[in-house]
């Protein structure tokens, strides 16, 4: 009997798990799945340049959460792997489906700390990312490095690769003696290996995080370092930027510790890296104590101020406390890594530059959301069936949504209230993973305030309200009426919102200042005031995730561009009065003298330059001289609205004298804008100049296509060939592409030609963008270019851009042909 007992066991065993992992069905390992609790990782790894390949041993710690665990399962895109051991056991184990299962020789009891040994070989094709020499470029010099976030680390070492679970990690990793290896926590030891030129770098990181946190990068770099509040701050330099000014991208990293240490707590860990890699996929990674950036932060004083790293060297730092020591549980609530860094960098530049700028990157990144919502709409979404996850925050919304709600809940609770639930959030969750409720119940605890409304509404919700907002006078009553009207479309995750919105209202001597709580619909409120008021802002301060329709006679809007304190007030009134015509060009061009922001000066340019009358550019021509370049930029960009006899001579004194990059690129592309005579001319000397994210070649390319001269052809080949030297960033090809795709409709043979030679281009996004292109123009003719490329190219990124444009171009010449 007990033997009839265990082969019916054993046969039971096999039914369940052929169904769970068949080919026919595809188990998914998440967290509602994940049966084990990852606690370590030591990652051995080897590598071959020129075959890209890396050879691993992953030592995995881990301890079971349920009684007799008999199988393992991790993630795994990995090509192979070898052998699995446990101790002096050899474990049997299966790839398949991206998983890999480990069948364990003994069962495990659930909190029993267990390690196995997973010995693999891999080339990946996401995730770690291999430079080096080739035939057509020999001057790229050896580097790797790796990108983990969302789930890609699972392309170069087996693990549990979801954000749920924490744990600690160690990198081993030997590479040639020309290189160092950078990585998560303290470096313990490097040995060397004379004989073969190797050196080994042993790197170990003590405190819990997520999988997608561990990075690797190795090079040749040179390290300068500082160390602040006893924190080591370690800035690597690429070998070929050794003699740059680490100041221009890393010299406010000290401060910038100083600031979120004290705001929200002490940095947690040993040490902070930082390391410029060449084609980074973004701007910029937050790997635990380890960031990645984008080469494009490397720049001199002829790109400031119109481009600082400021902005991305403090988003990637304030992660090290959102994102790392507190990390979303689950992708829906990832606002609480990104959102959190957006605001944080916005509170950093407000502590940094003052008031002012921190309102206008608020209006700048609420209408950036705005802008996303036309390939983003919200009229689709439906409240989750939880009613505790996010509906309208992921990819881009995560940031500006996020830091939206951030600033919104700031002036709800009060900034003493905000840092507090800010403190006992991080104090309480520290090492673990929240979601958007943890939030919630930490900002509740000091303020005592009820905030389920407000997550509701902005987190669980979606939309924004749009405010319809007038008001009248009564001179007889000495009352003003302000009629607010929510206008906003209702859809199932849409509704009427709640919000407080400051107002101030200004009537000569008298200022009155009252903070509306709005609910319904449509609402009126009474103000007595000793007279006719000059100025009305609803929402005094720019705090609130929203759209008015607020229309203001001209007299109001001077007064408020004129006296109005609050720096967005002003913009805004110099947005506005560009449709009131030459008569507002006066006041405009007062302001150009008067207003101390650059932002409103900068409004009131491009306010100037929608007018296009003689009396603008006149006051045009006064902006030119303005102090700040980003001034200088906007002039440059609106005088391509005038004709070229009246400007020419003005764009091409900037391109000739200016000493910043970006001004002088706007000019030679609104010199191409207003066909002035002699541009290609000044186009090939522009193509000669290197500048900060090759600024003046995008310009140079800017003005080719205005003028849509087919000489320009031969240039886009020229120019989208991929130069080491040029660093950090493929705009210059996209700026060639489009100058391209601009031809295409006359010269379509040779556009069509430059466009498919990008394909061969070694940065992932300049293939995807050339490969998009030639769908969007129907070339059917490079049908066999794409499929050539397609045979080759492993980067996961750009393979489904390759077969959609394929698909594409495909269905189209079957369609010519049926007809």
């Amino acid at each position: 009997m007990q033997g009839v007992k265990m082969i019916r066991i054993v046969v039971i065993w096999l039914i369940f798990n052929t169904v769970a992992f068949g080919q026919d069905t595809q188990w998914i390992l998440d967290k509602s799945a994940r049966n084990f609790d990852q606690q370590h990782i030591r990652l051995e790894l080897g590598f071959d340049f020129d075959q890209e390949m890396v050879f691993g041993t992953a030592n995995l710690t881990f301890a079971p959460l349920q009684d007799n665990f008999r199988e393992l399962v991790l993630h795994a895109q990995i090509d192979s792997v070898q052998a699995v051991r446990a101790g002096e056991d050899n474990l049997s184990f299966a790839q398949e489906d991206g998983l890999l299962r480990i069948q364990l020789n003994r069962p495990v009891s659930a909190g029993k700390s267990t390690e196995v040994s997973i010995r693999y070989k891999t080339r990946p094709t996401r995730g770690l990312y291999f430079f080096h020499a080739t035939k057509d470029h020999p001057e790229i010099p050896d580097q790797i490095w790796s990108q983990g976030q969302g789930e890609d680390n699972r392309y170069w070492f087996p693990c549990y690769d979801k954000p749920d679970d924490k744990l600690t990690s160690e990198i081993i990793a030997t590479v040639p003696d020309t290189l160092r290896v950078i990585a998560n926590g303290e470096l313990l030891e490097i040995s060397e290996n004379a004989a073969r030129r190797q050196k080994t770098f042993h790197w170990k990181m003590d405190q819990p995080h997520v999988t997608y946190l561990i990075s690797l990068v190795a090079g040749d770099y040179m390290t300068v370092s500082d160390t602040v509040r006893g924190v080591p701050l370690h800035y690597n330099l690429p070998a070929d930027r050794a003699n740059d000014n680490p100041d221009f991208p890393f010299g406010r990293t000290p401060e910038m510790l100083t600031f979120f240490s004290d705001y929200i707590t002490p940095y947690p860990y040993a040490k902070y890296d930082q390391t410029p890699v060449q084609d980074f996929a973004y701007g910029g990674m937050e790997n635990i104590t380890a960031t990645t950036l984008n080469r494009r932060i490397f720049h001199d004083q002829r790109a400031r101020p119109n481009y600082s790293a400021d902005g991305l060297v403090a988003h990637e730092f304030a992660h090290q406390w959102f994102g790392d020591l507190l990390t979303c549980d689950e992708w829906p609530h990832m606002w609480l890594n990104e959102g959190m860094a957006t605001y944080f960098t916005d509170l950093y530049f407000e502590y940094q530059e003052g008031t002012d700028e921190l309102r206008m990157r608020r209006l700048r990144q609420n209408r950036s959301y705005f802008a996303s919502l036309q390939t983003q709409p919200i009229d689709s979404l439906q409240p989750s069936a939880d009613g505790v996850t996010p509906v309208e925050l992921g990819g881009g919304k995560a940031y500006t949504r996020g830091a939206a709600i951030l600033h919104m809940l700031r002036f709800e609770l009060d900034d003493a209230a905000f840092q507090k639930g800010i403190r006992r959030y991080v104090k309480k969750h520290k090492f673990g993973t929240v979601v958007s409720e943890d939030l919630r119940q930490a900002m509740e605890y000091d303020s005592g305030q009820d905030l389920s409304w407000f997550f509701k509404q902005w987190v669980y919700g979606a939309g924004f309200p749009v405010f319809d907002v007038a008001w009248s006078w009564d001179d007889t009553a000495h009352t003003l009426t302000l009629q607010v009207e929510q206008i906003q479309k209702e859809s199932p995750a849409v509704d009427v919102f709640r919000m407080a919105v400051p107002m101030e209202i200004t009537a000569g001597a008298q200022v009155l200042r009252k903070t509306l709580t709005i609910r319904y619909r449509k609402e009126s409120f009474e103000f007595k005031l000793d007279r006719r008021p000059d100025m009305v802002r609803f929402d005094k301060g720019y705090w609130n995730l929203k759209k008015v329709d607020f229309e203001k006679s001209f007299a109001e809007l001077c007064y408020q561009l004129q006296y109005d304190s609050d720096v967005t007030g002003r913009y805004l009134a110099a947005e506005q009065l560009a449709g009131h015509g030459d008569k507002a060009i006066p006041v405009l061009q007062r302001e150009l003298i008067r207003e101390p922001f650059y932002a409103v000066r900068t409004r009131v340019v491009e306010s100037l330059g929608k007018m296009g009358s003689a009396k603008a550019l006149a006051a045009l021509e006064l902006a030119a001289k303005d102090p700040d370049a980003r001034v200088r930029e906007a002039v440059m960009q609106q005088l391509a609205h005038f004709k070229a006899p009246e400007v020419t001579t003005v764009l091409k004194a900037h391109f000739r004298d200016e000493n910043n990059d970006y001004v002088r690129s706007a000019a030679l592309a609104s010199l191409g804008e207003i066909q002035a005579p002699g541009t290609f001319e000044l186009v090939q000397t522009a193509l000669a100049m290197d500048s900060h994210r090759n600024v003046i070649r995008r310009g140079a390319f800017a003005a080719l296509k205005a003028l849509h001269d087919p000489r320009a052809l031969p240039l886009v080949q020229q120019y989208t060939q991929y130069r080491y030297s040029y660093g950090g960033m493929h705009l210059l090809d996209v700026a060639a592409l489009e100058c391209a795709k601009a031809l295409a409709t006359d010269h379509r043979a040779a556009a069509l030609d430059a466009i498919a030679g990008a394909l061969r281009n070694p940065y992932f996004r300049t293939r995807i963008r050339a490969a998009r292109l030639l769908a969007e123009l129907g070339a059917v003719e490079k049908l066999a270019a794409l499929n050539e490329v397609l045979q080759t190219d492993r980067r996961d990124r750009v393979r489904p851009a390759l077969e959609q444009a394929i698909k594409t171009l495909a269905d189209r010449k079957a369609s010519k042909s049926s007809l």
